[in-house]
């Protein structure tokens, strides 16, 4: 692919997974490539209220070095142990230390900042419940499953059973939980006025801003991976292996 065939109609998940330098660049506007990657960079551009074309100049801008893609050549098997060791592992200690950091805050700050810290207390927990049923279905069913039948795909033994509509089940379940995730970063982002509190903030307060900005960039990613590339191939596969028992 070359910088002349990103345009507008593109979808915007696609851009990422190809060019994925310009994830940063859509953090900044607050443009949803995670949970709406199949539409276009146009449509995504519009509902921000953004100049579709202003973006692609800014595109063009960070385009002039590519890297290569870092998940989008792996296996499907391979796509899951990443996610797993990479960002399901990041998630298993960041949430409890998140959860931590914001009690002792809760425990040292005046009464003005008490109601904000109660509100991001209950939206974390919120979140955290989402993403551990969202970590075990992955672990324990979907992922699994998809390796399964990569493998039988590419000519492997049987091994366990494997039920695509069990596959496209746990497929719907966590599209579902990513937009219940988006939807309580979005009010985190809301809660602490965008982060703007960083440049003025100092000390726990500051750390967990840096924190929760870190934990949101990380969740997009995560959800920009598992919807735009892991999801959409396991259903193709799906679909395919079905065809083949007609």
């Amino acid at each position: 692919m070359t910088v002349q065939t990103v345009s507008i109609d593109m979808p915007i998940g696609r851009i990422v997974l190809d060019y994925p330098q310009t994830r940063p660049l859509f953090e900044k506007l607050r443009i949803d490539y995670a949970c709406c990657g199949q539409l276009s960079l146009r449509r995504n551009a519009e509902a921000a209220g953004i100049d579709p074309g202003s973006i692609i100049l800014q595109i063009e801008g960070l385009l002039r070095d590519l890297p290569a893609p870092v998940f989008a050549d792996l296996s499907l098997a391979d796509l899951c142990c990443k996610l797993v060791n990479g960002f399901h592992r990041r998630l298993k200690h960041e949430l409890p230390d998140l959860k931590c950091l914001l009690c002792k805050l809760r425990q040292s700050c005046s009464g003005t900042y008490l109601p904000m810290l109660k509100r991001l207390s209950d939206i974390l927990d919120d979140m955290t419940e989402l993403l551990e049923l969202h970590m075990l279905t992955q672990e324990q069913d979907l992922f699994p499953q998809v390796a399964r039948l990569e493998s039988l795909a590419c000519g492997g033994t049987a091994g366990p059973q494997v039920n695509p509509a069990d596959i496209e089940g746990s497929v719907s379940q966590l599209t579902r939980l990513h937009i219940s995730t988006a939807e309580a970063l979005s009010a985190i982002r809301d809660l602490t006025e965008d982060f703007s509190w960083l440049d003025r903030s100092s000390g726990l307060f500051c750390l967990l801003y840096r924190r929760l900005w870190a934990l949101q960039d990380s969740l997009h990613e995560h959800i920009h991976y598992e919807n735009n590339l892991l999801f959409p191939r396991a259903m193709d596969l799906c679909g395919a292996f079905q065809s083949q028992q007609l």
